[in-house]
């Protein structure tokens, strides 16, 4: 469920990055992206956002 999370919050951040133009912090955000993708790769997860649910937040 936490990589469900990060994996949400690091694609609107990207997203939101992207649309600011912000290319100063965008490549620390990538590299973290990269590793939870890989991750979640390795888990079998599906990387869409798809899967992300409001009350997943709870659990934390």
């Amino acid at each position: 469920d936490a990589m469900i999370i990060m994996n949400f919050q690091y694609r609107g951040s990207k997203q939101l990055y992207q649309l600011d133009d912000n290319t100063i912090t965008i490549d620390n955000l990538v590299t973290k992206m990269s590793s939870n993708d890989h991750r979640m790769e390795a888990a079998g997860m599906n990387l869409s956002t798809d899967s992300f649910e409001v009350e997943l937040l709870e659990k934390f």
